[in-house]
């Protein structure tokens, strides 16, 4: 079983099951060429790819199925530590911008403002916040804690190719 890392506000979100989704840069990223993109030895001609055995078979964090143990801490994590195991439900390619209003709730946005920032991950308690893609890619740049910024090509700004990852908690 892989593991894959998040901090400890999407480890809540997650087994509150406020967060079924999270979205991981390609690397290496697919070259233009043209009509398309070149990725590895695919030709890719829309910014969505699914349902695609080969897309699933080259995601480095597995295929539908597949478990993942989450990584709470630092990189050194031991897994009996563990405390959370999702299950992917689904694997897509798609560039980082090309997220749905649904998506991006799903990655565990919340829109919520305590009068001085905004929470990306607090209770569901906003019924009047309509609108997750702009804090979505608030959040998303946000994963890079002052004072670094995205890695070169990797922030919202830039839409990546991402890897779209669903998945759903098995134990907790």
């Amino acid at each position: 079983m892989k593991s894959i890392r998040f901090n400890s506000r999407m480890v809540t979100a997650i087994i509150e099951g406020r967060k079924t989704q999270t979205r991981r840069v390609v690397t290496p990223q697919p070259d233009p060429i043209k009509g398309g993109w070149k990725w590895r030895d695919c030709l890719i001609f829309n910014t969505k790819l699914s349902d695609s055995w080969l897309l699933s078979n080259m995601c480095p964090y597995g295929k539908p199925g597949s478990r993942l143990w989450l990584r709470e801490a630092g990189v050194h994590m031991p897994k009996w530590v563990c405390r959370t195991v999702v299950e992917i439900t689904d694997v897509r390619m798609e560039r980082l911008q090309d997220i749905a209003e649904e998506d991006a709730r799903a990655e565990g946005i919340t829109c919520r403002f305590d009068g001085t920032q905004w929470s990306y991950f607090g209770p569901e308690t906003v019924a009047w916040c309509m609108d997750y893609l702009p804090m979505f890619g608030q959040f998303w740049d946000s994963c890079f804690p002052e004072p670094f910024t995205p890695p070169a090509g990797c922030g919202w700004r830039d839409n990546p190719w991402v890897w779209a990852i669903s998945f759903q908690m098995v134990e907790a």
